[in-house]
């Protein structure tokens, strides 16, 4: 996992290296996810899951990591308070670092526990990729940003991230 989180935290900032606040503001679609927003839901995922964590050691298995991290306030509320792109991805790198470290002192806890130790694994695993996921899903929102202002005709032009078609991001 902190492998993963070390990649994936990698390639967000080559991603977001240069970006305009008013690109990462930028909604493709009305219901869609701007950058801020989906970096607000990653941060609120991390903040879940380190939740989560903890109360598994006191027993606690009925909730699900993340299911708050989707509502629109909760991710609006995080962009408001952090409201700089470079402040969002900080705050990203800290959250993730804080549940690497976390781990550390939660796994020895419940290996001895299969069921909890399986499915928390099971749920790790699935987060890893749900992280990378919405990385990979930035430069797209970027490319469609630059198009939108002019700055980018040519969707394969150089001077914005490579990408495919722009994707909505929805929660």
């Amino acid at each position: 996992m902190e492998q993963a989180y070390l990649t994936g935290n990698q390639t967000l900032a080559k991603t977001l290296a240069g970006v305009k606040e008013s690109e990462a503001n930028y909604h493709s679609q009305p219901e869609a996810w701007n950058v801020k927003e989906t970096l607000a839901h990653l941060i609120a995922v991390e903040r879940d899951l380190q939740a989560w964590l903890s109360g598994m050691l006191d027993g606690a298995e009925d909730f699900e990591p993340s299911s708050h991290a989707n509502h629109s306030a909760r991710l609006k509320g995080l962009v408001a308070a952090n409201s700089r792109c470079r402040t969002l991805q900080s705050e990203i790198r800290r959250a993730t670092r804080e549940t690497v470290s976390l781990l550390q002192f939660v796994l020895p806890k419940l290996v001895e526990r299969k069921g909890t130790f399986w499915r928390l694994s099971d749920n790790l695993t699935q987060l890893c990729g749900h992280f990378n996921e919405h990385i990979e899903q930035i430069a797209p929102m970027l490319l469609a940003a630059r198009q939108a202002t002019g700055q980018v005709s040519d969707p394969n032009s150089t001077s914005a991230p490579a990408a495919s078609a722009p994707a909505a991001v929805e929660p």
